[in-house]
């Protein structure tokens, strides 16, 4: 009975996706595919058990590859809250998480991949304190939290600007000046 409702609820919809449109053959100096992700729900150990976790991620996994394959992304976003509960898991709690996040997202285990972290991942949220252990244990996993990504003929500036923070003129600087280099008008191809 599970199986039929996972079929009707996620497969039988995705026959009726929208064709986007893209070539196999698209030229990669003008054209690229990014698939944005955000809010997926990976739950952590407790307070669900083993088995329904295992389901979750189950349902992720295939979900995500459906869409994977419909979009063919060129590069994915993973835009915060990458491990659910992650900034006040233990060290070994967190690897746990890592690793099923990583099994989760494997379709696209060859596909360039950006992380931008969210409070889940090293707090700032309410009582939950952002830390410099927890940031360092993002970037242990993940990558740096600032910096510039290039891709093709785009560059993806991830910028950390946390209020207050000593060096936000340096990055707001650094933006500006980034900004500046674009020039007035930045084509764009939507």
């Amino acid at each position: 009975m599970s199986s039929w409702f996972k079929w009707q609820g996620r497969i039988l919809p995705s026959f009726r996706w929208p064709d986007i449109g893209l070539d196999d053959y698209r030229n990669y100096e003008e054209e690229q595919v990014i698939l944005l992700l955000q809010g997926y729900q990976m739950e952590p150990r407790f307070p669900i058990g083993a088995f329904s976790r295992w389901d979750i991620d189950r349902y992720l996994t295939r979900t995500f590859g459906l869409v994977y394959h419909h979009v063919k992304p060129d590069i994915i976003l993973f835009l915060g809250d990458l491990i659910d509960e992650g900034s006040t898991a233990s060290d070994e709690e967190f690897y746990y998480a890592y690793q099923r996040f990583n099994d989760v997202f494997s379709p696209a285990q060859y596909t360039k991949k950006i992380y931008i972290p969210g409070d889940n991942d090293i707090g700032g949220e309410g009582r939950d304190f952002r830390t410099h252990k927890k940031e360092e244990r993002f970037v242990k996993h993940f990558e740096n939290m600032t910096g510039v990504s290039t891709f093709g003929f785009i560059d993806y500036i991830k910028l950390d600007m946390q209020f207050p923070e000593p060096r936000f003129l340096e990055k707001r600087m650094l933006a500006a000046s980034f900004g500046n280099k674009l020039g007035p008008e930045i084509p764009s191809k939507i």
